[in-house]
């Protein structure tokens, strides 16, 4: 019998309407115009029909969501739509520290002294054991008179765990994929080399492909990308990009697996009475004394998805050559695994210009700046083989400028439960809260309307704050009496005049209390503090622009810090209430800059 011209209503993905259209569809057939759907067995079919309905509409929407990179939110599925665009997600990355190798030889000779690549070095923090490694030989120089001691500076060492995997190439299974089978590995320390067949005692190291362009049938090359569940696969060349593995060959790949940020910051505690680190056994070496010179750092974890659907497009724009200001951010955020935002521009831009340059500012992701390690890596590692030729990258470290909040917060004690300590912890952590959510990053904007708002919101007892504002810049003096130093403070916001103050210091053959204060006309000067400062000591110390926010601090040999501090605070008070981060600037409160005073309001 013919169904009637009635039509099943498909566009609902809710379970019950899609119930409620079939049920609206059968009444609509002569052959079940009687039948009770609601206590008919008839209702389990139509139940059944419904969920399987929804579930398949719910399975093709997800599935549609993984085609697109704005909506794919499993990581195989962002990681294969990145592959298109030619971008590999950054692996884990293990910390690395320089050391300088203080070696005692086992008898004195004039032979120079080799540190084996994967030589390890071990150090224990809360209880748990890092191991780092060399990664490539270090050779001492030799000496004219016979003698034990040996030094080598400049050791990088990464940390990690080796491992090392074979693989027999089968040229007849189309199959076969050469998949590292531990997650957490960092792919910059790869090492991979290929012999002819089992019995070749030669092998031939490969390296991982950085320009197609420059490939040629008998490039040793290999590439990588990432599989799945966060392992990675190498590949080789066609034959006519990159050569081509034979039947046979054997393929060995040496690698760290790393333990990523837990392993920055090991050596901070280092001294000549405690060393961090402990050198495993040398042939020809009875004792390595490790010396630290800059403490572990660029640690990281394996690129997170929502970095990944960020930066994949972007590093498409680039093609893999850095051109604009933009391409070289890109290029750095998707190269360098410690980079957490970055910035860049071009030398006509900096003050004073710089023409031929590009400045390339990075906040890590661990620290608040890079060690000269990582900035030599960015410049001519990463980089290098992108820039235009005449253009000289140099990365710098970004100018922290920290806000003082200075806050009287009045309250009415008989709205709330909370006793006054516990109101004032709250609206430390608000202040704190709204420094890591609006500020801590490049361009951002401190607001003084938010933070005030924030504060009134704490808790339903405050009924109003007066809070106060300056900027804070920390100077570093040598404290050596035979030099002076010169500094450059930029505020980048209208500055009052008259409002600037630092913690106190000593300068050379002068033991009066000093710090730094301005005249109010643009210069700055040095008073005695237990005087004051309408008497200065040295009238001329400076200049200051109120308009820019430019302290310039004269040549100046600082001795003593009285705080004990290796660093001096400048503050300034500022002629706005809004303060706009200026190029590579990052505006932070730190915790040292919060103060929160309780006013009982008397009720």
């Amino acid at each position: 019998m013919p169904i009637t011209t009635s039509k099943l209503n498909v566009t609902e993905l809710d379970f019950e309407q899609i119930k409620s259209n079939l049920k609206t569809f059968l009444r609509s057939q002569t052959e079940l115009t009687d039948y009770d759907f609601e206590g008919s067995a008839l209702s389990v079919i139509v139940d059944l029909l419904s969920y399987n309905t929804h579930y398949m509409a719910f399975y093709l929407n997800m599935v549609a969501n993984e085609m697109f990179l704005d909506s794919a939110t499993n990581r195989d599925s962002v990681v294969s739509l990145a592959k298109s665009l030619g971008y590999v997600p950054k692996s884990k990355t293990g910390a690395s520290a320089t050391v300088t190798l203080n070696i005692t030889k086992s008898s004195p000779d004039t032979n120079a002294v080799t540190i084996p690549q994967y030589t390890t070095f071990t150090t224990v923090s809360d209880g748990v054991t890092y191991t780092f490694y060399t990664l490539k030989d270090y050779v001492s120089s030799t000496v004219t008179a016979s003698s034990q001691s040996r030094t080598i500076t400049n050791v990088s060492i990464t940390e990690g765990k080796k491992y090392t995997h074979e693989w027999t190439a089968n040229t007849n299974n189309l199959e076969q994929r050469f998949i590292i089978p531990n997650v957490g590995v960092d792919t910059s320390t790869l090492v991979v080399k290929i012999k002819d067949n089992p019995g070749s005692g030669t092998s031939t190291l490969y390296t991982k492909y950085d320009n197609i362009e420059s490939l040629t049938s008998t490039s040793t090359v290999y590439f990588l990308q990432e599989a799945y569940d966060e392992k990675y696969e190498i590949y080789f060349g066609d034959g006519v990009f990159g050569k081509s593995i034979q039947d046979g060959n054997i393929i060995e790949v040496t690698y760290l697996t790393s333990n990523g940020a837990d392993a920055n910051n090991l050596g901070r505690d280092d001294s000549s009475t405690a060393r961090t680190y402990t050198a495993s056994s040398v042939s020809g070496v009875s004792s390595i004394d490790v010396a630290v010179n800059s403490v572990a750092s660029g640690g990281a974890e394996i690129q997170s998805v929502s970095n990944i659907k960020f930066n994949s497009p972007k590093w498409f724009q680039t093609q893999g050559r850095a051109v604009t200001a933009d391409d070289y951010k890109s290029i750095v955020l998707a190269e360098f695994a410690n980079a957490d935002s970055v910035v860049a521009y071009g030398g006509e831009l900096s003050d004073p210009p710089q023409y031929g340059k590009v400045f390339i500012v990075v906040k890590p992701k661990s620290g608040l700046t890079l060690t000269s390690g990582d900035k030599l890596k960015i410049e001519n590692t990463i980089l290098k083989s992108k820039k235009v030729a005449s253009i000289i990258p140099e990365v710098l470290d970004p100018d922290y400028t920290y806000v003082n909040v200075d806050s009287t917060v009045k309250y009415n004690p008989n709205i709330s439960t909370n006793p006054e300590g516990t109101i004032q912890n709250d609206v430390v952590s608000s202040i704190s809260n709204y420094s890591s959510g609006s500020l801590s990053s490049f361009d951002s904007a401190f607001r003084y309307s938010k933070l005030v708002a924030d504060i009134d919101s704490t808790d339903n007892a405050i009924v109003s704050n007066n809070t106060k504002i300056k900027l804070r810049k920390s100077i570093t003096p040598n404290t050596d009496s035979s030099l002076n130093d010169t500094f450059t403070l930029k505020y980048s916001s209208n500055l009052i005049k008259g409002g600037l103050s630092s913690d106190t210091f000593n300068i050379y053959n002068n033991s009066t209390t000093l710090a730094f204060g301005d005249d109010s006309l643009g210069t700055v000067f040095l008073y005695d503090t237990d005087v004051g400062r309408s008497s200065p000591v040295v009238s001329n110390a400076g200049t200051i622009d109120y308009l820019t926010g430019k302290v310039s601090i004269s040549a100046i040999n600082i001795e003593t810090i009285i705080s004990g501090n290796t660093f001096i605070d400048v503050y300034t008070e500022i002629d706005e209430i809004d303060v706009n981060a200026a190029k590579g600037q990052i505006l932070k409160i730190e915790s040292s800059d919060i103060s929160v005073t309780m006013d009982k309001e008397v009720v």
